[in-house]
């Protein structure tokens, strides 16, 4: 098990939002938040709060407005994205995440065989491992995306409503995925999620995110508290 307890991302008077011809749509108040090594954060909110767009300014998709993020380690994101080429098999999906890291001629090293190796082992695939994506149930699809971020051998994972459209044993088998990584690996994972049933069993913290630009942080003991 990795070490826990050190802070793997900041924030500095974080100002999220978008910009949509001259106008500048802020969606929280500055933020100045972290999440620790180690640990699982359920992310919670209502629809159109602004989650998603958190999500991928942590991830340096979006650029903040204003402020800074500071990663100590890189990050992989899971969103909610529809995959094309459902043909490819489960490991040529979970093999793309190697390559970022490739050289000019996208030659697979021992190394990267065995990072992707890895990553089907720890969701649970290597059966179906040459399986064709269209033969898929949601769920596999949803842990060869997760299996395809691990790839990528990041301490640090994203992801957006991982668990949206399952079925209520697809989503607990993800939640207790996402809590191994965290406690067994050292992962350090940020879900957006509706789950908060799921979310109250398995997150080390909770981050709720107000209807008044704010993102409120408690433990999922103080679960009688939460309302979304």
């Amino acid at each position: 098990m990795s070490e826990q307890g050190n802070i793997a991302l900041h924030t500095t008077n974080l100002h999220v939002g978008y910009k949509k011809g001259h106008q500048t749509q802020v969606l929280f108040e500055p933020l100045n938040i972290q999440l620790i090594q180690g640990e699982l954060v359920c992310f919670m909110g209502s629809n159109g709060v602004g989650k998603t767009t958190l999500i991928k300014t942590l991830a340096g998709i979006y650029p903040p407005l204003g402020g800074s993020v500071t990663h100590q380690y890189p990050v992989a994101i899971v969103l909610t994205d529809k995959i094309s080429g459902g043909l490819m098999t489960v490991r040529d999906l979970v093999t793309y995440g190697r390559y970022p890291h490739l050289n000019r001629w996208l030659t697979l090293q021992d190394q990267d065989h065995r990072l992707i190796d890895n990553a089907l082992r720890l969701v649970h695939l290597q059966s179906i491992e040459n399986k064709q994506l269209n033969q898929l149930s949601d769920g596999q699809l949803q842990m060869a995306m997760i299996a395809k971020a691990l790839a990528q051998d990041t301490n640090m994972l994203l992801l957006d409503e991982p668990t949206a459209h399952l079925d209520l044993n697809n989503r607990v088998e993800i939640m207790n995925l996402l809590r191994t990584l965290a406690r067994e690996e050292g992962k350090t994972i940020l879900v957006a999620t509706h789950e908060l049933d799921l979310a109250l069993q398995t997150a080390d913290k909770i981050w709720l995110a107000t209807q008044d630009q704010k993102i409120v942080e408690g433990m999922p003991e103080t679960g009688a508290g939460w309302h979304l």
